[in-house]
This record gives C-alpha cells, structure tokens and sequence, in this order.
C-alpha cells in the first residue's frame, strides 16, 4: 500500500483539517520491517482510501475497493522516500470463514463416512465391538451426543420455520405400515463408539468431523440449535447432521438431515415432550415415507422407550435440501479476505 502524502493521485491537494494525510507523522518512531495494525474507514477522494493505521489516518491507493471496518495487519516495507505498508493479514480459514468451514465440514465428513465400510454389520456379535481404550478418544467424544441431548427440538426447516406440506403430502398422525424391530440407538451408539476406537484412522477422521462440528457450533446461533454428528442414529445414514434444541423445561427438538441409499435426501423434524415424541419426516423420494415410518416405530435409547407419531410425512422442500447447516453457514456474514494493494 502505497501511502500518499497531502496530495492525492491526480498531484492534487486533499481536503485540509481532519482528512488530510498526515503521513510524517506516522513515520516518527517506526522502522522498516515493523508490524502495525489498521483497518480501512471509508473511500476518499480520487479513487482513494482513508485508511487507520496505528491510530494514524492515512490515505492510500488500493488494488479494489475493499469492504470497510476490517481489521489489517501491515508491514512496514518503506518509510523514505515513500511510506509503503504491505498487508500480511492472514486470509480467512474454516475457523473464521463460515464457507471456508462448511466446505472442510462436508470434506472431512466424506472422508470420515468412506471408512464406514470397515463397520461389523448390525447382527454380528457383540465380542466383535467392544472397545479397547483409547488414548485419543473418549467413549463420549465418540459418540457425540448424550441422553439428554438426543431429546431436543427445532422447528421446520434451516430457518426455523415449518415448510408447507407439498402438494399430495398426508399431514396429522400417520397410522404407516405393521411396525419393523426395535431402533435400538444405544446398542448403534455403543457398536459405533467401539468401531472408531479400534480403527485408529477412523478415530482420526471422527475426531476431525468433530473439531469442524464444534467450531460450526460458534457460528450457528443458539437459537438455531447445537450442531451434532452422530451418523449412527439410523442405520444406512449419510451426510449426517443433527441440530439440537431444548425449548422448555422438559421440552426438546432436533432436525436431523442425511441421506438413505433409496430414500434420497431426508430431514426429520423431532419434537419430544417428556415421553411423547412426535416428527415431521419430509423424504427426496416420498414413496419410501412408509419404509422410514415402520423403521421408527419403536425407538430405544438408554432407558427411554419411545413410540414416536409421525405427523406430517411428504416431499423435501427445496429450503431444507441442501440440509440444515449448510444454509445457515453459507448464509453467515463472512469476514473480508484482505486486500490486494499496490506496493
């Protein structure tokens, strides 16, 4: 960044008072090489840039106009006779860039789910799961979530808002098909738990979805919910995402997104109050909505038995098929990424 002095660009004189460049000043004290802190206040005249730096106010010639009030990190390259400053503001990575992190979520969760294939089929014996201890990784870091936060609730879409039925969608409580075996989720949590700390480099892949997850974590907004990752809560599920909530004393939701090998896209909307449980299961293929019912006919998890209504069962509005998190990141203010200036 090339800094100019009581003149701008055009060898013409900039406005005199508060806005006049005072770059002598700046230069008192400092030495080449030295690291100042500063960020862009507003345009100024001629194509120029009113920028702070070191409680100094500048004006100098930029690349592009940049977004104002973020925060740079210059090195003093030349005080004589040119003050030049060059921006080292570190670019943005997945901890401060909500895209950036979506982007690294979804990778480390493919690379994570890839390995899923090395997981004992549900009706092997129980010897074949049992854990080893794990230096790394805890029985609850592996499984993700507890009790009590399996019982939570959102309400709707990404949004928070509840979608329409689709045209043709059943709505109130479903009756579904004869109800298949129990979806014992703790027998899943524990055989899945046991999985990731035998295989060392699905630990690893896991304990890396996680880190993601809990930064993810800091940019949703509570109100939204806490993200988890916890693909064994149904047998087959991909792209796995759950948002939890608690909305009352003893009163819970969660928003569950994934992908089933013949059901496509599916999000589920869980409301649990004490022990009722109710959901709105919206599915890609809506024909498999049936299947899915009887699957969650009776639920099972720690000490809780749950018979879960189905409410509403019809197709994935176009709002929630990119899942939960995804349009919530992309859609969180996104710091400025630094600027390209001319030195």
């Amino acid at each position: 960044m090339r800094v100019t002095g009581g003149y701008g660009g055009s060898g013409q004189p900039s406005d005199g008072g508060k806005d006049r460049s005072d770059p002598q000043a700046f230069r008192r004290g400092r030495r080449v090489g030295q690291i100042v802190r500063g960020r862009l206040v507003s345009p100024g005249p001629r194509g120029l840039f009113w920028v702070v730096v070191a409680g100094h106010k500048l004006l100098a010639a930029l690349d592009h106009e940049p977004v104002p009030g973020r925060e740079l990190v210059f090195r003093i390259e030349g005080l004589d006779p040119d003050l030049i400053l060059r921006d080292i503001t570190p670019p943005p990575s997945a901890a401060d860039d909500p895209v950036l992190l979506l982007a690294a979520l979804t990778e480390a969760r493919s690379k994570f789910e890839a390995l899923l294939h090395r997981l004992p089929p549900a009706d092997a014996p129980l010897f074949v799961f049992q854990p080893e201890a794990s230096p790394n990784l805890s029985s609850g870091q592996v499984a993700g979530v507890s009790d009590a936060a399996f019982t939570c609730q959102p309400a709707g879409v990404p949004d928070g808002t509840t979608p329409a039925a689709p045209a043709g969608a059943s709505a109130g409580p479903l009756a579904g098909p004869a109800s298949g075996p129990v979806l014992d989720l703790t027998l899943a949590r524990t055989r899945f738990t046991a999985f990731c700390q035998n295989d060392a480099e699905a630990g690893q892949a896991l304990a890396r979805v996680r880190e993601l997850v809990r930064l993810a974590g800091l940019v949703i907004p509570r109100t939204q919910g806490r993200p988890l990752y916890t693909p064994w809560m149904y047998p087959g599920l991909s792209q796995s995402e759950v948002l939890t909530l608690r909305t009352g004393s003893k009163t819970w939701s969660l928003r569950l997104f994934g992908r089933l090998p013949n059901a496509g896209r599916i999000a589920a909307v869980l409301t649990l109050d004490g022990s009722k449980a109710g959901y709105r299961l919206m599915l890609e293929n809506p024909g498999m909505a049936d299947a899915v019912i009887a699957t969650l006919a009776q639920v099972r998890f720690g000490r809780r038995e749950l018979a879960p209504v189905c409410l509403f069962a019809g197709g994935l509005p176009a709002e929630a098929a990119s899942g939960f998190w995804a349009r919530i990141l992309a859609g969180a203010a996104r710091p400025f990424t630094g600027l390209r200036l001319r030195v």
